[in-house]
């Protein structure tokens, strides 16, 4: 798998929406996740900060062990008043890095046995549907998590909804579904996007 490329690759999407400096940016953080880093530093101001992670984990949801977490050390740093905070990722994972690099292998594992599979046909109308009905044939909803979650260590509630959940695990949410499908569309050159918004039932995410 080639971990945290991003710059020049036409296939992310939400990476190809942004400007220079917020590329930069979005690199930084990339960087950062790829190499495990649990403290990033960027200098940028808090909103951009959080519409950047969202984008990065929408583009790269191999990061699965990512939990969101940052802090702000200081205010205006630049001295012009234009927004700019420092700004520390504080993404501590839930495992240790040694157990993060053995699942990292398991998810490496599971993706390309299901590109070979998917591989096998041509057509990228049936490299899709392949794909779309191993998901749903292959991969448990599971529904326990969201409606009684006792028992449930937090890393297996983090995990469940992530492709690590769906394609080592074996369950997990419609985030998870969407993340992985599109994850693998894109590794199999077919251009699809993670999707998020409401319906009636409350929060949902698609492909």
């Amino acid at each position: 798998l080639m971990w945290g490329k991003t710059s020049g690759d036409t296939i992310y999407y939400y990476y190809n929406m942004l400007g220079a400096e917020e590329k930069s940016i979005y690199d930084k953080i990339v960087q950062g996740y790829a190499g495990m880093k649990q403290e990033i530093e960027l200098y940028t101001d808090e909103n951009c900060m959080k519409k950047l992670k969202e984008m990065v984990y929408a583009d790269h949801p191999e990061f699965f062990w990512i939990d969101g977490g940052y802090q702000i050390e200081s205010t205006n740093i630049t001295g012009q008043n234009d927004g700019s905070i420092r700004i520390i990722l504080t993404d501590h994972s839930f495992w240790q890095k040694r157990d993060i690099s053995a699942a990292r292998k398991m998810l490496e594992d599971a993706v390309a046995e299901l590109i070979v599979a998917a591989n096998q046909f041509n057509d990228p109308y049936d490299k899709v549907k392949f794909v779309n009905d191993w998901l749903a044939e292959n991969v448990e909803y599971d529904e326990k998590s969201l409606i009684d979650p006792t028992g449930m260590t937090e890393a297996d509630k983090a995990f469940v909804n992530t492709v690590y959940g769906t394609l080592v695990e074996r369950r997990t949410l419609c985030g998870g579904y969407a993340y992985t499908f599109s994850y693998i569309m894109n590794r199999l050159g077919i251009e699809t996007l993670y999707i998020t918004g409401a319906t009636c039932e409350g929060l949902h995410a698609w492909n």
